[in-house]
C-alpha cells in the first residue's frame, strides 16, 4: 500500500509540476516579440515631406524608455542616403555626415531615464544637382539596457522624401506643351528661332508663320520631332560640353542629376542657340537674296539694248561668251534691211541681236597703234574681239596725246540697219555670207 501511495504521490507531484511549468514558458515565449517595445520607442517627426535645392529643413528622431532601467543610446548612424543629399546635426555645422563615418556628431553615452525622451535633430539639405522622386533616409540607432542582465541591440528608423527641384513646376507650367526638363531645351530653342526669324518676315508671310507656328506647337509632329531630337542631343552632348567650356558654370550633366541653376543655365543656353541659329540663317538668307540680286542686276547690266554704244555692246559680247567678230549677215525680211547676227542660227532660238559695221576712227598722227589693230581686224584670221578691245583701250588712253582713238561709231551704211536691234527668227533669213563687222579709219 505504502508503495502504491508513494507512486500516486509522485505522479501528482508531476502533473503540478506540468501544470505550474508550461503556462510559465508560454508567456515567456509571448514575451519576446514585445519585450523590444517595451525597452525603447523610437520615431520620426518632421514636417519636412518636400526637398529641394533650395529648401532644407529638419526632422526629428525621437528616443523613448520604456523600461524600468536607465537606456544609454551608444551611436545613431546613417544607413542609408542619397549622394545628393547631405546630412548634418545642425544648420551650422560645417562638416556632413559623409558615406565612410556614417555615425552622426551627438553626445552620446548620456543615459536615459524611464519614461522619459530624447530628441536628435537632424539637418537634411539637397544639393545643387538632384534626382527628383521618392527617396529615403534610413537611421540606425544603437543602444543598450542597463537591465539586470546588460541588452545591446539596434533600432531603424525611416523618413520618406519627396524630392523636387526649386521653379521647375512653376517654369514647366508656365510652358504647357514642354511636361518634362528633358524636352525643354528643344522646346525653347524653336520657339526662340521662331520669334526671331519671324522678325524677319513682312506681311503676308509673317501672319502665316505665326498662325503656322501657333499651331505647330501643339499639333504639328514636324515640331516635336526637331524640338525631341534637340533636347536629346543637348542632353547627350550639348549641354555637358557647353558647361564645361564655360568655366565659371563648370562641367554639368543633368542626365546624372540637375537643380535650379541647371534650368537657369539651360534655359539661357537654349535661347541663346535659339536666337543665334536664328540670326545665323536670317543672314545666310539675307545673304544669299543679295548674292542673287546682284547677279540679277549683272545679267540685266551685261543684257544688250539697242541704246548700247558700239564698246558697251562690243564689252557686253565678251561677257556673254561672244569672242568673234566674225559674224554672219542676216537680211530682215519685212523691210529688206541688212544686219549682222552676233549669235549663229541655232535650233530652238527665238531671238536674235542684229547689229551694223562698227567704225572705229582713228587720229591722223597714230602709227603702229593703228597697224596693230588694222592687223587684228584684217588679217587673214581675224583676232578674237577680248584683244581687240584691249587695242582699243590703249587708243582711248593715248586720245589725249593725239596719237590714239577719235571715236567708235555704229555704221550708217545704204541697206544695213544703224543701231543694234533684237528681232525673232522668223523675221529674218540667214544668208552665206561672213565678214568682221570692225572696220578702221583714219
Amino acid at each position: 500500500m505504502r508503495s502504491f501511495f508513494d507512486k500516486a504521490g509522485s505522479v501528482f507531484l508531476l502533473l503540478i509540476l506540468m501544470v505550474l511549468l508550461f503556462p510559465v514558458n508560454d508567456a515567456k515565449a509571448a514575451e519576446k516579440p514585445d519585450s523590444l517595445k517595451k525597452v525603447i520607442a523610437v520615431g520620426v517627426r518632421s514636417t519636412l515631406e518636400e526637398l529641394n535645392d533650395f529648401r532644407p529643413g529638419y526632422i526629428y528622431l525621437t528616443v523613448e524608455n520604456r523600461s524600468d532601467s536607465l537606456l544609454t543610446i551608444d551611436r545613431i548612424v546613417l544607413a542609408e542616403k542619397p549622394s545628393f543629399i547631405s546630412i548634418k546635426s545642425s544648420a551650422f555645422d560645417r562638416d556632413t555626415v559623409s558615406s565612410r563615418e556614417s555615425s552622426l556628431p551627438y553626445r552620446m553615452g548620456q543615459p536615459v531615464r524611464p519614461g522619459e525622451w530624447r530628441v536628435y535633430p537632424v539637418y537634411v539639405a539637397a544639393t545643387d544637382q538632384v534626382r527628383p522622386g521618392d527617396h529615403l533616409l534610413l537611421f540606425n540607432i544603437y543602444y543598450h539596457h542597463n537591465s539586470k542582465i546588460p541588452q545591446y541591440g539596434s533600432v531603424l528608423a525611416e523618413h520618406k522624401l519627396k524630392v523636387k527641384v526649386f521653379g521647375e513646376d512653376e517654369v514647366l507650367g508656365a510652358l504647357s506643351n514642354a511636361v518634362t526638363f528633358l524636352m525643354f531645351p528643344g522646346f525653347i530653342m524653336i520657339v526662340a528661332f521662331g520669334m526671331v526669324w519671324n522678325l524677319f518676315l513682312r506681311g503676308e508671310k509673317a501672319e502665316k508663320f505665326s498662325e503656322y507656328f501657333k499651331a505647330g506647337k501643339i499639333t504639328d509632329l514636324r515640331f516635336w520631332v526637331i524640338s525631341i531630337t534637340l533636347s536629346l542631343f543637348m542632353a547627350l552632348f550639348g549641354y555637358p560640353w557647353l558647361t564645361g567650356k564655360l568655366r565659371f558654370i563648370g562641367r554639368r550633366d543633368y542626365l546624372y542629376g540637375y537643380g535650379f541653376h541647371d534650368i537657369v543655365w539651360m534655359w539661357l543656353l537654349s535661347v541663346f542657340l535659339g536666337v543665334t541659329v536664328s540670326l545665323t540663317a536670317a543672314l545666310l538668307l539675307f545673304g544669299w537674296k543679295k548674292v542673287m540680286e546682284l547677279k540679277k542686276s549683272r545679267d540685266f547690266e551685261n543684257d544688250f539694248k539697242e541704246s548700247d554704244d558700239p564698246i558697251i555692246f562690243l564689252r557686253k559680247m565678251v561677257r556673254k561668251g561672244i569672242d568673234s567678230v566674225v559674224l554672219v549677215r542676216v537680211t530682215i525680211t519685212d523691210s529688206k534691211e541688212m544686219g549682222w547676227s552676233i549669235e549663229p542660227d541655232s535650233l530652238g532660238k527665238k531671238e536674235f541681236w542684229i547689229i551694223p559695221f562698227i567704225d572705229v576712227l582713228w587720229q591722223k598722227q597714230v602709227t603702229e597703234l593703228y597697224d596693230e589693230f588694222d592687223i587684228k581686224i584684217n588679217g587673214a584670221t581675224p583676232s578674237k574681239l577680248n584683244s581687240i578691245l584691249e587695242t582699243i583701250d590703249k587708243g582711248i588712253a593715248q586720245k589725249p596725246q593725239g596719237t590714239g582713238l577719235a571715236a567708235v561709231s555704229w555704221a550708217k551704211a545704204d541697206g544695213f540697219i544703224v543701231k543694234p536691234q533684237e528681232i525673232v527668227r522668223e523675221r529674218i533669213d540667214f544668208d552665206a555670207v561672213k565678214e568682221c563687222v570692225v572696220r578702221a579709219a583714219i
